[in-house]
């Protein structure tokens, strides 16, 4: 197949998943969505994938509570930080 129709079938593709995202109301744009696809092509679990992304958007929605999980993880952990040390505070990018 030429490169130029290899590239409008990928775009076909992207629009029309770019659709059903919209019509699930996944919140993906067409860049995170061609960003899925390369991952789920190079071997990424697409349950995992969800689980990511899902993660990610409960952090945004939610911001404070990434900071509670951890919070409650090093109570439950041995090796927890002193009571007199701070946990470092977590970040992430999209």
């Amino acid at each position: 197949m030429s490169e130029k129709k290899s590239t409008e079938k990928s775009e076909r593709l992207l629009t029309i998943l770019h659709a059903i995202s919209e019509i699930v109301n996944a919140g993906l744009n067409k860049e995170a969505i061609a960003i899925c696809v390369e991952m789920i092509e190079s071997g990424v679990s697409a349950k995992s994938l969800v689980k990511i992304v899902k993660s990610i958007r409960e952090d945004i929605e939610n911001p404070g509570l990434g900071e509670l999980h951890l919070k409650s993880y090093s109570e439950k952990s041995d090796d927890s930080p002193r009571s007199s040390e701070k946990c470092p505070p977590t970040h992430r990018t999209v």
